[in-house]
Order: C-alpha cells, then structure tokens, then sequence
C-alpha cells in the first residue's frame, strides 16, 4: 500500500502518493491530449447520474459540460476579483 500525504483544501481534500510515477498520472499530463492537464474531482452518486443525462441530453460529454462549468466560476466576479487581486494570472 502506498504512503499517504493528505493535503486539504477549502474545496476538498486531495490525497497524493509519494510515488511520483502515479502523481503524475493522476495530477499530471493527460494521456489522451497531449498539452492538456488532467485534475480528478470525487462526486456523489446523484450528481454523476444527473451530469450524465445531462450529457445526452445535450449531445456532449460530462468532460465539456465540467469544462463550462469551471470556465463560468472562474469568469465569476469575485473568482476574477481574487485572480486579479493576488496575481494569479501570472
């Protein structure tokens, strides 16, 4: 079994491995598109379910509906008032 790290963030908790090999697979590059990063999100079973009709219902993947969603809360106000505040951009 690895060895745990557990760094929380306000959002959730994120749980790394010492192995580097498979941070990397989990945090790093993905392996389907090259230049794209690759982040993992832990939902409840309710929610999957609803993304997912949501999905057909809109003839597009979970990953573009979860790709909007991000881009809207980081065009939010006060998202792009705290990038803007601390740098974050850079």
């Amino acid at each position: 079994m690895p060895d745990w790290n557990i760094a929380s963030t306000p959002v959730y908790p994120v749980i790394l491995w010492e192995n580097q090999s498979v941070c990397k697979y989990l945090l790093g590059m993905s392996p389907t598109r090259p230049g794209k990063k690759e982040a993992r999100v832990i939902l409840d079973e309710d929610t999957v379910r609803l993304l997912k009709k949501l999905a057909g219902v809109t003839e597009r993947s979970m990953s573009s509906l979860i790709q909007e969603s991000i881009d809207q809360y980081l065009e939010s106000d006060n998202v792009r008032e705290l990038i803007q505040r601390y740098n974050l951009e850079d």
